[in-house]
């Protein structure tokens, strides 16, 4: 949780450098923060037979899900794509899906996919889904119920410097945390700096700093060179 420029992408593509199969739907139909992970854009879902191979095999996955925006249309057309793979996923399971703009995919002006995010961030565990949701500030859970999940069955909550007390106050709520202790503790957060809360209010609180974003070579996406055909997770080929 932090607010824009905060450094939340840099931050999830940290955290992803230790999964192997990652779904990125990109809210905003263009996003040129996710643009420069170099990860593969996909516009299809089911995903195309190359991915499906790769996952068969054990090879990592990592790819931005979406077409670019240009018009009201083409954002209707990515909004039902992202709601389309954010209801596969629980089916699918294995996937960690990082929800770089929650806020958006969540609301219902905007994709809509709240009911599906609040299903996963709840029960998706035990299907080996593992979700990373960023968000903006607590009190976007008024227009986006996920977000009230998201905090609340999250093992750990990340955030960034922020002044606003509500903010703080939420925050000690749900870690079980003495709000003067997270008061002082975030506004003293340098920038580019996370402070890792877990909700065992037992466990340390640890501070992350990740490096800047180095775009990935898009050579470790190729797709295989055999031609086989795989069922593992997607049912039919697309």
């Amino acid at each position: 949780m932090g607010q824009t420029g905060s450094g939340k992408t840099t931050l999830g593509a940290f955290l992803m450098r230790v999964r192997q199969y990652v779904l990125v739907p990109d809210a905003k139909g263009g996003d040129r923060t996710l643009d420069s992970l170099g990860w593969p854009r996909v516009r299809q879902w089911p995903l195309p037979r190359r991915y499906r191979d790769r996952v068969k095999d054990g090879e990592p996955v990592r790819v931005i899900i979406g077409i670019r925006v240009n018009s009201k249309e083409d954002f209707e057309k990515n909004a039902a794509l992202l709601r389309k793979v954010i209801a596969s996923v629980f089916g699918q399971g294995k996937w960690t899906l990082w929800c770089d703009e929650g806020q958006v995919l969540s609301d219902r002006r905007y994709v809509d996919a709240g009911d599906d995010l609040e299903k996963l961030l709840i029960i998706a565990r035990d299907r080996l889904v593992s979700i990373v949701y960023s968000v903006q500030r607590p009190q976007i859970g008024r227009t986006t119920p996920a977000a009230s999940a998201a905090y609340s069955q999250s093992d750990w909550l990340f955030v960034s410097n922020t002044r606003d007390t509500r903010v703080h106050d939420r925050l000690a709520e749900i870690a079980g945390r003495p709000a003067a202790e997270m008061r002082g503790l975030i506004e003293a957060l340098p920038r580019y700096t996370w402070a890792c809360i877990g909700l065992d209010p037992t466990e340390p609180i640890r501070l992350v700093t990740p490096p800047a974003l180095r775009p990935v070579s898009t050579r470790t996406q190729s797709a295989s060179s055999r031609d086989k055909f795989s069922t593992f997770m997607w049912g039919d080929a697309a």
